[in-house]
């Protein structure tokens, strides 16, 4: 009799063992389901100034145990760009449980421009202090905004500085998203002593950016000039260079300089994108010779 009623025990202890066990292996099957993320389209269109919302729309998440996650999907990661402008994003979820599930989606920026170098002055450096011309540079970008620190020197002569002339010196800048983009410009590197009294020209910007298609007249950013040791300045909404100490010719008309007293080398290709230069000079009585570049990126 007692053995059986042991064995009554140890059978209703095996039983409930297995259905405890059933009860735990059925949840576990449902608690270790992720969850599942849904998008109505995986390739979308945005401006480069997209919002996290704007990423998610159109994605839903749901979860077996915890029902309706949208709400909690994160925007986690961007790529690099798989081509120009366009790159994807990592979209993610966790439930409860801690279960998480990612998902890509590609997205392509409808207003996307390259980085952008500027000039904070000419292209001209005296042979004492031409060791970093890198200081003549900034550059912005409409991702990560100022990018100035990234610029670098991608080919330079073995010989720049050694002595005055013209140096061609490559640029580059890049941005988080690995978009390159080159300046190939002229570098200066003069003596001091062999420009004193020389004529000199003063532009409004030293680099200028245009869409491909669009032209400037160079004219336009003359603003001053050093000229047989007179200095010109140009008046706000005029064509023409004026003496600024107010000195005549013998008619006593102000001493002026036009566009005519001055030899522009423009060879920009308005219609093919890429890096060009316009040269300025100005020659005096003396034959001495000033001269000055305007660096134009047609985009």
């Amino acid at each position: 009799m007692k053995r059986s009623y042991l064995i009554i025990i140890v059978l209703f202890f095996i039983s409930a063992v297995l259905f405890g066990f059933t009860q735990v292996r059925d949840y576990m099957a449902n608690a270790g389901s992720p969850p599942e993320i849904s998008m109505d389209t995986a390739t979308i269109e945005v401006p480069v100034d997209v919002t996290d919302e704007q990423i998610l729309a159109g994605i839903t998440a749901t979860d077996p145990e915890d029902g309706d996650l949208t709400d909690q999907l994160l925007v986690e990661s961007f790529s690099r760009f798989t081509g120009r402008g366009k790159r994807t994003v990592t979209i993610g979820v966790a439930d409860s449980q801690g279960k998480v599930t990612e998902v890509t989606r590609n997205i392509v920026y409808t207003d996307y421009e390259s980085p952008k170098f500027a000039l904070t002055g000419p292209l001209q450096l005296p042979i004492t202090k031409c060791d970093d011309p890198l200081a003549l540079l900034t550059a912005s970008d409409e991702i990560d905004g100022d990018i100035s620190n990234n610029i670098e020197i991608s080919s330079i002569p073995a010989e720049y500085g050694e002595n005055p002339g013209d140096y061609e010196v490559v640029f580059a800048v890049s941005n988080s998203a690995g978009d390159k983009v080159e300046l190939p410009v002229t570098v200066t590197v003069y003596d001091s002593k062999d420009t004193q009294g020389a004529p000199s020209i003063t532009l409004s910007q030293y680099l200028v950016n245009v869409k491909k298609g669009d032209k400037i007249d160079p004219w336009d950013y003359v603003i001053a000039a050093e000229y047989e040791r007179t200095s010109y300045e140009r008046e706000e909404g005029g064509s023409t260079l004026y003496a600024t100490n107010g000195k005549t010719n013998e008619d006593d008309d102000v001493l002026s300089l036009s566009k005519g007293d001055f030899n522009i080398a423009n060879t920009v290709d308005w219609n093919e994108e890429g890096v060009y230069e316009i040269l300025y000079r100005l020659e005096d009585e003396s034959d001495r010779t000033g001269s000055q570049r305007l660096v134009v990126v047609v985009n």
